[in-house]
């Protein structure tokens, strides 16, 4: 469908299984792994890092009318 072959497609399956991202099941296919409570914990910490970042940064290049309709405080009614 693709123009891609099986082998390639294996290879990239085996290479997202060897770093955890999917879980093969023989005769079943691939699905996403879930994370375990660490990876989960460490994932929001670093959001929580970099959200402040982020944020400062999209409000020094916003202009007002990007920033009030953004802002968290906006009413649904608007």
């Amino acid at each position: 469908m693709f123009g891609v072959g099986r082998s390639k497609v294996r290879q990239a399956l085996a290479k997202l299984a060897e770093a955890g991202i999917i879980e093969v099941a023989r005769h079943r296919g691939a699905t996403v792994a879930a994370p375990s409570r660490a990876q989960a914990r460490h994932v929001f910490d670093l959001g929580a890092m970099l959200e402040p970042t982020i944020a400062g940064r999209l409000a020094e290049n916003a202009c007002l009318t990007q920033i009030e309709r953004n802002h968290p405080l906006r009413t649904a009614a608007i």
